[in-house]
């Protein structure tokens, strides 16, 4: 399976791999920094949130949740990181001043 990156203008695209451990059915994001496509795992049977490199290279964790199941997650613009984590979707966590984002 691969992801496929437009260009708004249509000037260039992109095809980047999806990674086998990723939940295909799960919310994705642009990283607040636009240098990454964040999506949820499930890799080791706990969801926690990935950021796949648009300029190539190996997907990052980025959180590190050693129980439960994410179900939705935003970032804010300022680059805050909202949660929907839980064994129930009404569980919610913010993450302030989260620095971890994207490739680096």
């Amino acid at each position: 399976i691969t992801l496929e990156v437009h260009q708004i203008d249509g000037a260039s695209s992109k095809s980047l791999p999806f990674p086998s451990h990723a939940l295909f059915n799960s919310p994705m994001a642009w990283s607040p920094d636009s240098r990454a496509i964040d999506y949820i795992s499930d890799l080791k049977g706990v969801s926690n949130i990935w950021a796949l490199p648009v300029d190539g290279g190996q997907p990052k964790q980025i959180t590190d949740f050693k129980s439960g199941q994410i179900f939705n997650f935003a970032w804010s613009p300022g680059g805050d990181l909202a949660i929907s984590k839980g064994t129930q979707s009404r569980d919610v966590i913010l993450i302030s001043n989260f620095r971890g984002t994207g490739a680096q």
